[in-house]
């Protein structure tokens, strides 16, 4: 069974501590966190050195918003999967973050049901593999649904971490 390495850039320290043991949890050994950033600054460079399958980018960040770190991150690594992450889930967020170059959108508040099988999507195709280059990924494992429940509840407490940022 292969891993899927991630990347998790936001710039409010307690998201990434619970959304590190969220993905840990509920990930079923196939995501694996190589690292986390506050801030697009830091996430830029720590995509750089670490080169993983996929990057969560938060879009609601001080120093680098992430609408400005997402086009870096695609130019430096085209074949890496981008997940562009809010609690904003206005379509407008949705389309600006997909034509920054972003493959996927998911709302904070959908964690639970979303995120798993959109990093499964993006991380099926290996970004060191020569058809990497090819943006089309085929799709991967859905959450588990034994334990929806319990990944509810770890996505409310995600969500309420969260919660206070606006752009």
């Amino acid at each position: 069974m292969s891993t899927i390495s991630v990347l998790l850039i936001d710039n409010n320290p307690g998201f990434l501590r619970i959304l590190t043991s969220f993905l840990e949890r509920y990930g079923r050994g196939q995501v694996v966190v190589a690292g986390t950033a506050l801030g697009g600054k830091d996430g830029i460079a720590k995509a750089y050195r670490l080169r993983p399958h996929v990057v969560l980018v938060d879009l609601a960040m001080s120093d680098l918003h992430g609408l400005e770190t997402i086009p870096r991150l695609r130019s430096m690594l085209p074949a890496t999967g981008i997940i562009a992450l809010t609690l904003m889930d206005a379509a407008s967020y949705r389309d600006a973050a997909l034509a920054a170059g972003a493959d996927e959108f998911v709302s904070k508040v959908g964690l639970d049901t979303d995120l798993l099988p959109a990093i499964f999507r993006l991380g099926a195709v290996d970004p060191a593999s020569p058809q990497s280059g090819d943006k089309s990924r085929p799709c991967g494992d859905q959450l588990d649904p034994d334990n929806a429940v319990e990944a509810g509840a770890a996505a409310l407490s995600l969500s309420e971490v969260g919660g206070g940022r606006r752009p």
